[in-house]
């Protein structure tokens, strides 16, 4: 079976990253050389020479694959069953190319596997069909760096370690100096953001850039911060990496020749052999016992360019690598890879397998809908936009706006189409009007003084960032949590229209003996059951960069007499306000019980410094989604409030399922969001009040939850955290209500009277995820309660210039300007106060 077999039809795009299914097991080897001077060898040999040899040569052995040439050096990939590979090294081994190497000391079949070989060819197993056919070109440069003409000046010689202040790590080496983890080391990924995506080193900066050639502009822009001349008094060290090597073999010398003139002593690094000889190395070390799973510096999957998609560590029986990917189609962990599924667009996109076998994830609307056309989809051409506004922002910081924009906004005008153009001419003019104001406009948001808008970007740490590079993650929203978190549950899609039916997994009693009015599950927190209630370990700060992580640590979440607390802390207490302020963290963890939970947002690692810090709360987020969720019924859950400012206490639901897609377009129910501030917080929204919220909509910068939001506030001057209040929702197929203390108390009452699709009064031709679901959905599948204390935020769930607010949510660095102001908040935080108390949680059937 041949992979053009499993290829989608013409036009059309084609899959990435599938299991052949017809047993024929070989190799993949991945090598490349560049050539320090022009090869001397009799009868010259041009470039086109060298790929007849190939062609002839790879056709002889059954070899298919990837073989780029030039008179710079070979980049190659190929495939084959291993006795065909084998024996074309072989053959080739006396040829030029390969002759001075010294690669061969034996000619046995393992050959591929011995120490000079196997670091060369990387050799790693998977199927003969991981390519279609043979491609043997000539090109410019063998890997585009993007520098016309650029040749570096001297070349690494063999056997040597160190050839122009470019330093050649070994994987053990690199290894090491990763896990010292010193806050002088800067570690850069060069390749592009859908590999990156999937996996990466820990503590490596991403640079989103959609091709190789665009990575020295980054890197020029980003160079003060990159390439800064101290941490603490120490000169920077630059590590890089790759795939196999190939793009750090030139762009290190760039690197080197480019930035930091006359520097005496090494500081640029690369790993020998890229990520693929890591894995090798790591694998090797896991299976010898030398060290753990949890020890390796990598995370997730490596990208590869054939039908495999990604590979990863060879573990043994019952060991599990740490997925970090996100699967665009429904929001779980992942490590595929597919492409979109538009007839003509071509974009990656990470996929979990049930979606890929799915094939029907699309990069945005305009794909899925049909509506693209032969030009670029809507996510395109933000990109474009995006790269066009950022060229004209670096120009503008070099004081060649006027004599370069003109230029460069013809050739843009010659590649895009009209919309993209118009769209671009506003984002040309908000940028020269940036300039000129100290401040954005009213609609639009402010990035580091660029500004924005939140349909189509984020600002991460004071960087502008297009959205679809924002962890496919939603804009923040003024709700506890927007992210639904990844489950290792499927996603169903609900067939029909059903009748929702409160259900509890696992319960006292099954769900179908309890009679309606009977009691489905009541916890009244004579211990604090882990098997009820799990924990969220990350610092994603719930898609709103609130300033708290969540943790595991019974500071934070514990109970006593028969009281559950849920109350911040101060991260400086626990690792140190040096490590907090310089250096970095991480909540991986290394068993199942204290593993990161999500990775949205940076949500695993952080690192201080630039101005930024560490998240300087810590805190709990608790949530029953492996142990009960209900589809309609009653809940009450019987709780007192924290009090303390800035503080942001949550009882919520999310979807178990996310059955009609991502957040918030499988729904979201707040039964109760309030601040600690105290009463003198302004509209009665301090301590003395709370709102309620359901959030919904097809995609995320749609969200309608205005029209489903309700606040309620004391009306004899006493505030919520005074005494326990029973915050409760009651949900059956017609209607959903919240309420306090009783019943009659309604707070938000919405009626299942129309859908919710009608009720938010879509754009035409907006595609309805509910269609066919009846009104209810997506309030008709089960959800699972949360209960959590968040602080801050740069959302808007704190407004600024609203009760004394240190911080801006316009303004980079908040966390930190929050913590530079702890003189200001900290003392409203006293001891069990500042704690979220629950009395009891109850569920029964309606």
């Amino acid at each position: 079976m041949s992979l053009s077999g499993r290829r989608n039809a013409k036009n059309q795009s084609d899959r990435i990253g599938l299991d052949c299914q017809c047993n024929d097991f070989g190799v993949v080897i991945l090598f490349y050389r560049y050539y320090p001077l022009p090869p001397t060898v009799t009868p010259p040999c041009t470039a086109k020479d060298l790929q007849r040899v190939f062609e002839t040569s790879c056709s002889t052995h059954h070899l298919t694959g990837k073989i780029r040439l030039s008179t710079e050096g070979i980049n190659a990939t190929l495939a084959g069953t291993s006795e065909d590979v084998t024996s074309w090294v072989i053959e080739n081994n006396p040829r030029w190319f390969f002759s001075d190497l010294q690669l061969l000391d034996t000619t046995d079949k393992e050959l591929l596997w011995k120490q000079k070989c196997r670091a060369f060819f990387k050799p790693t197993k998977g199927c003969v069909h991981v390519f279609d056919e043979l491609s043997v070109r000539v090109t410019e440069e063998v890997t585009p760096l993007g520098i016309r003409n650029y040749v570096p000046t001297n070349w690494k010689e063999e056997n040597s370690k160190r050839k122009n202040d470019v330093i050649y790590l070994t994987p053990a080496e690199f290894h090491e100096m990763l896990r010292e983890n010193e806050s002088s080391t800067v570690v850069i990924d060069a390749r592009n953001h859908y590999e990156s995506s999937l996996g990466y080193f820990k503590g490596a900066v991403k640079p989103p850039i959609r091709k190789f050639s665009s990575l020295p502009d980054y890197l020029s822009d980003h160079r003060d911060t990159l390439f800064g001349e101290e941490t603490k008094g120490e000169k920077k060290k630059i590590l890089t990496y790759c795939t196999g090597g190939v793009r750090c073999e030139k762009l290190t010398r760039w690197m080197s020749e480019s930035f930091r003139e006359e520097e005496e002593t090494p500081w640029v690094y690369t790993l020998e052999g890229g990520i693929q000889r890591y894995l090798d190395w790591m694998s090797e070390e896991i299976k010898g016992g030398r060290v753990s799973v949890e020890d390796s510096q990598w995370l997730g999957r490596n990208y590869v360019f054939d039908a495999r998609g990604s590979t990863g560590l060879v573990l043994q029986e019952g060991q599990k690598e740490k997925l970090v990917g996100l699967c665009r189609g429904c929001g779980r962990e992942a490590g595929g890879m597919n492409k979109c599924q538009g007839s003509t667009c071509h974009l990656h996109l990470v996929e979990c397998r049930e979606c890929i076998e799915g094939g029907e994830v699309y990069c945005c609307d305009s794909c899925r809908d049909g509506t693209k056309g032969k030009g670029l989809c809507d996510c395109e051409q933000q990109r474009h936009i995006f790269q066009f506004e950022q060229s004209l922002l670096h120009l503008t910081a070099s004081r060649q706006f006027l004599s370069s924009a003109d230029a460069s906004y013809a050739m843009y005008l010659s590649h895009h189409s009209v919309e993209a153009t118009m769209k671009t001419t506003v984002v040309v003019l908000l940028a020269v009007v940036a300039l000129a104001l100290a401040d954005c406009p009213s609609f639009l948001k402010n990035c580091n003084g660029a500004c924005y808008s939140e349909d189509a970007y984020c600002c991460v740490n004071g960087q502008l960032t297009q959205k679809q590079f924002c962890n496919n993650q939603p804009t923040p929203q003024p709700t506890s949590a927007p992210a639904p978190q990844p489950t290792s549950t499927p996603t169903p899609q609900p067939t029909g229209n059903p009748t929702p039916q409160p259900t509890f997994n696992p319960t006292p009693t099954p769900t179908k003996d309890v009679p309606v009015g009977g009691l489905l599950f009541e916890d009244n927190f004579d211990t604090l059951n882990l098997d009820t209630w799990q924990h969220e370990l990350t610092m994603g700060g719930g898609g709103n960069w609130e300033f708290q992580y969540y943790t595991n640590n019974r500071s934070n979440s514990y109970v006593r007499d028969g009281v559950l607390y849920i109350k911040p802390t101060l991260t400086a207490d626990t690792i140190g306000e040096d490590t907090m302020n310089g250096g970095s963290f991480n909540v991986w963890g290394g068993a199942p019980a204290d593993e990161c939970t999500s990775n949205a947002f940076w949500g695993c690692e952080r690192s201080g410094g630039g101005g930024n810090i560490i998240n300087p709360i810590q805190s709990a987020r608790l949530r029953s989604v492996n142990s009960f969720s209900v589809n309609g019924g009653k809940v009450e859950i019987r709780a007192k409030l924290p009090r303390g400012d800035w503080l942001w206490p949550a009882i919520w639901m999310l979807p178990k399922r996310n059955s009609y897609g991502a957040w918030p377009a499988s729904g979201e129910i707040d039964i109760m969001e309030s601040r600690g501030n105290n009463a003198t917080y302004p509209n009665h929204m301090g301590i003395d009040g709370f709102g309620s919220t359901l959030h919904w909509a097809p995609y995320t910068t749609a969200n309608r939850w205005p029209l489903t939001h309700q606040e309620w506030h004391t009306t004899d001057g006493s505030d919520l955290g005074q005494k326990f209040h029973t915050y409760g929702l009651q949900w059956t197929k017609d209607r959903l209500f919240t309420y306090i203390d009783d019943p009659k108390n309604v707070v938000l009452d919405v009626k299942f009277d129309k859908s919710f699709f009608e009720r938010g009064q879509f754009p035409s031709g907006t595609h309805n995820p509910w269609q066919g679901r009846g009104n209810a959905a997506p309030f008709d599948q089960e959800f699972y309660i949360i209960l959590n204390v968040a602080v801050g935020g740069a959302a808007d769930y704190f407004p600024d210039d609203v009760g004394g607010k240190p911080w801006s949510n316009k303004k980079p660095a908040a966390s930190t300007v929050f913590w530079q102001a702890r003189n200001q908040w900290l003392p409203t935080w006293k001891g069990e106060d500042a704690a979220l108390q629950i009395d009891s949680v109850k569920v029964w059937k309606l």
